[in-house]
């Protein structure tokens, strides 16, 4: 059986081998099932049935909005001073610490580098 192609990835380059297997394998479970041999671990395998038996869209992301997020919550309050605290602390770092409820709401985000903060903005990943 032949690999179908994969498209370069961001950079311009073609994903090596191991990634068109897992590409290839991730197709085939989306299309007809995954069974046999596969190119994933199985952690990878049950995240990907997590997704299909709660109906994820494998091809884009649906995000909620909620207008009304409480951000005075005593979670969000006392958390507040240590977040800036950890900010002061990644500065000129590529890392960020993000606060979330129970629901994986996010309410609160920090980072010491702008580059991050801006993609992270470009994702969606914000209070």
């Amino acid at each position: 059986m032949t690999k179908p192609p994969v498209p370069p990835d961001v950079t311009g380059r073609h994903a090596p081998s191991d990634q068109r297997d897992v590409a290839v394998s991730r197709e085939r479970f989306l299309t007809v099932g995954l069974s046999g041999k596969h190119a994933v671990r199985q952690p990878i395998l049950a995240s990907w049935q997590r997704s299909s038996d709660l109906r994820v869209a494998p091809d884009r992301i649906e995000m909620k909005h909620v207008d009304d997020l409480h951000l005075d919550s005593r979670l969000t309050t006392s958390a507040e001073p240590v977040l800036r605290n950890l900010q002061e602390l990644l500065e000129g770092q590529s890392v960020s610490v993000i606060l979330t409820d129970h629901t994986g709401l996010v309410l609160s985000r920090v980072t010491g580098d702008g580059e991050l903060e801006r993609h992270l903005d470009r994702v969606l990943l914000a209070p």
